[in-house]
């Protein structure tokens, strides 16, 4: 069953996808039949009660490369599903707390390029390993983790063209520098609201993407020349840090080697920039 307002958001165009206000099954041809956009489009269904049979439905429309499921009911069965999608390559699981045997049904997604997973309470080395298998992985966005184990990230250097990595408002256990650092390939790197400490700078030394943001942490001035030392460092993002201080960020950026950006609050730019670069890659306009 589908209950809810749902859209398929595609490029120039919003299309009703069903409605439903009881629990009572509906027939997906009925929102399938009305569907004649020939442009590639990315389908919405957060917030709804997703079945196999549903996504099923889906997957024969052809011109589908993203799925939004966050907030959704999904298990192992309904994403064993999504590998019949023939060009997907963006999928959204952020609230969902999938279980490992779901995770491991994604490398099953062949074309799958960009991945978000969020509100799960424990994302392991095991699960790490898991996402390890997805070939095409080039973007991972980590939402709202309890416990991300550090080591275990580095399970991550599997795969060939992952380069753009956003941890956010997640527990990062000890090690995990070490792991990041590991991953040679990262051109970019986002570890914002973890509640990083000058404490756990030592952990950062080990980073090699040219492009981090440490948005939201707690770290002080006194940390400032332990990141601008991180090797190859070429755009550092520090919003939303209340440990900084004016002085600080100014002597910082007297730094030229190093592009800084720096303010008071980064959330609203965050919410949309992940999704950004799916979009323009398909030159689709942002829903």
């Amino acid at each position: 069953t589908l209950v809810g307002d749902k859209r398929i958001e595609a490029a120039g165009a919003n299309i009703e996808a069903g409605y439903s206000d009881s629990d009572e099954p509906m027939d997906p041809k009925r929102f399938l039949k009305p569907m004649g956009v020939q442009d590639t489009m990315l389908l919405n269904l957060a917030h709804s009660r997703v079945t196999p049979a549903i996504l099923a439905h889906y997957a024969t429309m052809k011109n589908i490369i993203g799925i939004d499921l966050s907030d959704c009911n999904v298990d192992q069965s309904c994403l064993h599903v999504l590998a019949q999608f023939p060009s997907l390559d963006y999928v959204d699981l952020d609230n969902t707390d999938i279980s490992l045997a779901g995770l491991d049904e994604l490398h099953n997604i062949h074309e799958l390029h960009f991945l978000t997973l969020g509100e799960k309470k424990d994302l392991s080395r095991e699960c790490f390993s898991a996402l390890a298998k997805i070939n095409k992985l080039t973007t991972l966005k980590i939402k709202a983790c309890e416990n991300v184990d550090g080591p275990g990230l580095a399970e991550l250097r599997a795969l060939p063209a992952l380069s753009y990595i956003s941890i956010e408002s997640s527990q990062l256990t000890p090690g995990f520098g070490k792991a990041l650092g590991s991953l040679r390939k990262l051109k970019r790197l986002e570890l914002a609201h973890c509640k990083i400490t000058d404490d756990q700078i030592d952990e950062l030394q080990s980073l090699r993407a040219p492009e981090i943001s440490l948005s939201g942490n707690l770290i002080s001035d006194k940390s400032l020349k332990k990141i601008c030392s991180i090797p190859g460092l070429k755009q550092l993002v520090l919003i939303g840090c209340p440990g900084l201080t004016v002085e600080g960020l100014k002597k910082m950026a007297a730094n030229r080697k190093i592009e800084l950006r720096y303010g008071s609050d980064d959330r609203a730019e965050r919410a949309t920039d992940f999704k950004k670069e799916f979009l323009e890659k398909h030159d689709l306009k942002k829903p």
